[in-house]
């Protein structure tokens, strides 16, 4: 009986899901694009993993856009924030399914206050920030928050991956702390990067609210998506979305279509200790080989900036960890 109830849950999500493949499908024979597929074959495969690891933490598929759309060579820093953004919304179209399909516990007020503050972030970011940001800036910042999160999951991803799922009582006072962290993944991750909008919403969640890791990461998928959504109609109303990346995406779109709900899959069956440690492989390997592919460009000055962002990210979260303890303790 449990059985069957749930799969008559999942069906809109394979709705979705066929849909999805039937128009992708229309569209890639109508134009005879087949051939093209093979030649983005490696990103597709990265796209794959991450997308699947981005139920553990919020380093979707997007985030593998950047270092390697960068390194081709033939994409500004704009096409691959547009190619972000718009593999996003399919894979949060997805996730954001699934999660509704089998009403998982999201945090509501905590996700209302960080979508208020995207909805301030994000348009400032994309109007103000991004024009006056240089690509090399783009890669300070991503390795800076990449390999952050990779050292804060090194160390406190069994804390995380053990803790409980209670429902969790209203905490008004953080749901201001979430609209600053929704202002600032949005206007300042999300716009520049096209992802990593919800890390720091991420971070409020798991060390502050303590919540649990599927909590957080329902939560942050709804984050996540409604940013997508959102970049993505302020570019094409700005008039700033670049097609040129459309190939890449018909590569990619499928894969986290259906990448990401068995991330959230696996999230519930499996225990996530294990995933989490490599998940954050993923997130220093990624950062590593930037910086490897761009430290002619980068220079010291931004070697050190890196390494100062990291250190400061990471004593950030300890000392967030360290207050909350001490205020346990009183």
């Amino acid at each position: 009986m449990t059985k069957h109830r749930s799969r008559s849950e999942l069906r809109p999500l394979a709705f979705w899901v066929a849909g999805f493949f039937a128009i992708w499908g229309c569209f890639m024979g109508g134009n005879e694009r087949w051939s093209e597929l093979a030649e983005h074959w490696v990103l597709a495969m990265l796209v794959g993993i991450r997308s699947f690891l981005g139920a553990f933490a919020p380093i979707g598929s997007g985030a593998v856009g950047l270092p390697w759309l960068l390194a081709s060579g033939d994409s500004s820093l704009g096409a691959a924030r547009t190619w972000a953004i718009s593999v996003q919304i399919v894979g949060m179209t997805s996730a954001i399914t699934f999660v509704l399909c089998r009403r998982l516990r999201v945090d509501w007020p905590m996700v209302r206050g960080a979508v208020f503050g995207c909805l301030l972030g994000t348009p400032i970011g994309l109007w103000l920030v991004v024009p006056r940001v240089p690509w090399t800036w783009a890669i300070v910042l991503y390795c800076s928050m990449w390999c952050a999160l990779g050292v804060a999951l090194f160390q406190w991803g069994r804390v995380i991956a053990e803790r409980p799922d209670p429902k969790l009582p209203a905490a008004p006072k953080l749901t201001r702390v979430a609209f600053l962290a929704g202002g600032l993944g949005g206007g300042c991750l999300g716009a520049i990067l096209g992802g990593g909008t919800a890390i720091p919403f991420y971070v409020v969640m798991v060390l502050l609210r303590k919540s649990s890791l599927r909590t957080a990461m329902t939560s942050c998928t709804m984050l996540m998506g409604f940013n997508a959504f959102l970049s993505l109609a302020f570019l094409a109303a700005a008039g700033d979305l670049e097609p040129a990346i459309l190939n890449r995406w018909l590569a990619t779109a499928p894969i986290v279509c259906v990448g990401v709900p068995l991330g959230f899959l696996a999230l519930l069956r499996f225990p996530p200790r294990f995933v989490l440690f490599q998940t954050a492989i993923a997130c220093l390997a990624g950062a590593g080989w930037m910086l490897w592919r761009f430290q002619s460009d980068l220079g010291l000055e931004g070697l050190l900036a890196i390494a100062l962002g990291v250190f400061y990210l990471t004593k950030a979260c300890r000392t967030l960890t360290l207050l909350i303890e001490q205020r346990a303790e009183r």
